[in-house]
């Protein structure tokens, strides 16, 4: 299991915040970028696990996999007796 499998939609935002913030402080603090790509290479895969926590999640609430928390597939009409 890796280490972001629990975090669910608010770690993920929270790690795409740090990430995004992460590269707004090399951008604007006056760091020569190019010095530091390899923290600029860690905020961006900060980023991308973050997108990938939060969309997974999304995307298994909206199936309604993983906790029943009333997905369109839950309701089931019936045209019975």
């Amino acid at each position: 299991m890796p280490w972001w499998a629990g975090f669910g939609p608010v770690g993920g935002v929270v790690l795409i915040l740090l990430g995004v913030g992460g590269a707004l402080f090399l951008f604007l603090g006056g760091f020569d970028v190019e010095g530091h790509l390899m923290m600029l290479h860690g905020a961006a895969k900060l980023v991308a696990v973050g997108l990938v926590v939060v969309g997974t999640t999304l995307l298994a609430r909206s199936r309604g996999v993983g906790g029943g928390h009333g997905g369109a597939d839950d309701a089931v009409e019936s045209d019975g007796p």
